[in-house]
């Protein structure tokens, strides 16, 4: 005899003592919620990706302002003395975004705020495609060229570098939210189960 069958014995022997018949059914299955070692709301999986998803988009972050620290040390195109061009201020404003977001989620383990993290990445994506496009069919003297500052030396690898964090954010999006319903309707699904028990 295993240890569940064992303790389910000694519940419906405790419950054929103290409580009518009418109550016993509704009683025990109380208890044996309370007692269920597989319920979908105790996982800790729940709680560990998550987190791996907060520090993923915090590494991400840190890689999307890697092009500003390579302006800044002088390694790129720059000149000493020169004005600091407006795509610096967007991928540090970017990137700062995903640290933010990132230590959110990691600090309010949830599948809202997974949702919340995807919803964030696709709006990146969507922002990293437009750029690339535009910068794709236009020239170096175009709108969104002369908007971001992006100098004509610049303007392939703008276009490159781009195309991968719109891939790169693409797959997280889709990842981050993708595990975040799976988790919601895992959460939807526990629900109903106990529901169905009492």
């Amino acid at each position: 005899m295993t240890d569940s069958e064992e303790s389910n014995e000694a519940i419906q022997r405790a419950l054929a003592a103290i409580a009518p018949d009418s109550q016993k059914q509704s009683i025990e299955a109380e208890i044996l919620i309370e007692i269920d070692p597989e319920s979908p709301h105790r996982t800790s999986w729940d709680h560990v990706l998550p987190r791996f998803f907060g520090i993923s988009a915090i590494a991400l972050g840190f890689l999307t302002v890697f092009p500003v620290v390579y302006f800044q040390f002088d390694l790129g195109d720059a000149v000493r003395g020169e004005s600091i061009p407006r795509w610096l201020y967007l991928l540090g404003f970017l990137g700062s975004l995903h640290v933010l977001y990132g230590l959110y989620v990691t600090q309010w383990v949830d599948f809202s705020s997974l949702q919340v993290l995807s919803l964030f990445m696709l709006t990146v994506t969507c922002l990293y495609g437009f750029i690339a496009i535009a910068l794709l069919l236009e020239d170096t003297n175009g709108v969104v060229s002369e908007g971001l500052q992006v100098t004509f030396s610049l303007h392939q690898r703008a276009i490159v570098w781009c195309g991968i964090m719109f891939g790169i954010t693409a797959l997280t999006c889709y990842w981050f939210g993708r595990e975040a319903m799976s988790w919601q309707q895992r959460q939807q699904s526990g629900g109903a189960k106990r529901r169905d028990w009492i």
